[in-house]
C-alpha cells in the first residue's frame, strides 16, 4: 500500500510539472504569435496631413546608409511644400546613441534623406515637420539587420 501511495504522489507531481511546462511553452508561443514584422512602408494620417514613409533598402543594414523617403500631403492630397523636415533614429532602452539627419525636398511634397542604424534590432524613427501653416511629428519603427 505504501508503494502505491508513493507512485501516485510521484505521478501527480510529474503530471503537475508537465502541465506547468506546457502552459509556459503555450504562453511564450502565444505571446509571439501576433508579432508582425515592421513594414518597409507606413502610412500616417493626422489632423490635416498625411504621410507615406518608406525606407530602402529594407530591412535596413546596421552601419550602412538607408534612404528615408517621406511623401507629405494635406488632408486633400495636395503636397506640403517647402517644409523643414528632420529625422531622429533611436533604439529605445539600449543607450547606443541617436542618429539625426535632415530630409530635403526632391519633388513637390517628397522629402529624402539618408541615415543609418547603429546596430541590428528594432529602431524608433521620429520625423519632425515644420511647414508654413502646420507643424507635426510622425513616429514609426523599422528593422535593422547585420
Amino acid at each position: 500500500m505504501g508503494l502505491d501511495r508513493r507512485k501516485s504522489r510521484y505521478c501527480r507531481w510529474a503530471a503537475g510539472i508537465l502541465a506547468g511546462t506546457a502552459l509556459l511553452i503555450g504562453a511564450v508561443c502565444y505571446a509571439g504569435a501576433g508579432d508582425e514584422p515592421v513594414p518597409a512602408a507606413t502610412t500616417h494620417i493626422g489632423d490635416g496631413w498625411q504621410a507615406e514613409w518608406t525606407i530602402g533598402p529594407y530591412p535596413a543594414k546596421a552601419l550602412q546608409e538607408s534612404r528615408f523617403t517621406v511623401k507629405l500631403a494635406d488632408a486633400d492630397g495636395r503636397p506640403i511644400r517647402s517644409a523643414d523636415v528632420s529625422a531622429e533614429l533611436d533604439m529605445r532602452h539600449m543607450g547606443c546613441g541617436t542618429v539625426s539627419f535632415r530630409l530635403k525636398e526632391t519633388a513637390p511634397g517628397v522629402y529624402e534623406g539618408t541615415g543609418y542604424a547603429l546596430m541590428p534590432g528594432t529602431w524608433e524613427a521620429s520625423l519632425t515637420v515644420d511647414a508654413a501653416d502646420r507643424s507635426f511629428d510622425v513616429n514609426r519603427q523599422f528593422a535593422a539587420v547585420r
